[in-house]
């Protein structure tokens, strides 16, 4: 049987910003993960709106393994077609999430350029 607060869901919500100008960067696609051992699990993808801000929302079903009761967070930035990965925190996973995140990133231009944002 669920626990009550297992109904209640999971979200996060970012910011995304170009690194240099501090303006924000509408239309580019958010993916997040939870990073296991072997097989990292999606949990959901959102569009930054016109202010550069996401939201994504999952579920504890979509994370928990045997051992794990929070996720351990990253993301991936696509360009606005999913094509190309232009920034992620992979390496700055955010273990044992709670169960509301607030992300901001700040995108170098750089890895903006060939994108419609830039």
């Amino acid at each position: 049987m669920a626990r009550a607060e297992d109904d209640e869901g999971w979200r996060l919500t970012g910011h995304l910003l170009e690194k240099e100008s501090g303006r924000p960067l509408p239309g580019l696609l958010v993916s997040a993960f939870d990073k296991d051992l072997f097989a990292d699990d999606p949990l959901g993808m959102a569009v930054s709106d016109r202010e550069g801000r996401f939201e994504i929302r999952y579920t504890t079903e979509q994370f928990r393994d045997l051992f794990e009761s929070s996720p351990d967070l990253y993301l991936k930035v696509y360009n606005a077609s999913g094509e190309r990965e232009i920034f992620s925190t992979r390496e700055r996973v955010r273990s044992n999430a709670e169960r509301h995140e607030k992300f901001q990133l700040r995108i170098p231009a750089a890895n903006l350029e060939g994108t419609s944002e830039s």
